[in-house]
């Protein structure tokens, strides 16, 4: 049973979430916000007409990635970790991987700062 505090934070992980993929032309199928064991996982379903498809500028990327964000409180702030893996990739596909990782890097920095504007406004 989902307390009034936890429909209160899905509500706004929701919000925020379905702004951001929809600016990406994308659409939010389904959130799942809940406990696993002591910590809070938050899993998103985003589909684009067409499914599954190939990067348009990048041929060789994996099809199919794992990603992992992680928050941790540090003496009142916020840390976050991103863990991104490709999932049943080939030679070429892990090698054009580990090619982007600065590419990867700048764009998850740009994500969260527009994450950090989004969060200025309210």
């Amino acid at each position: 049973m989902e307390t009034e505090i936890q429909k209160q934070i899905r509500q706004q992980l929701e919000q925020l979430t379905e702004a951001l993929v929809a600016s990406e032309g994308m659409e939010l199928v389904d959130l799942e916000y809940r406990r696993q064991g002591r910590r809070w996982m938050l899993r998103l379903f985003i589909d684009k007409d067409g499914g599954v498809t190939r990067h348009p500028m990048a041929p060789d990327w994996p099809r199919e990635m794992l990603t992992t964000v992680r928050f941790a409180d540090e003496q009142g702030r916020t840390r976050v970790s991103v863990e991104w893996l490709p999932i049943g990739a080939s030679d070429t596909e892990l090698r054009a991987f580990d090619q982007g990782r600065d590419s990867m890097t700048q764009g998850w920095g740009g994500t969260f700062e527009q994450l950090v504007a989004y969060l200025a406004h309210d």
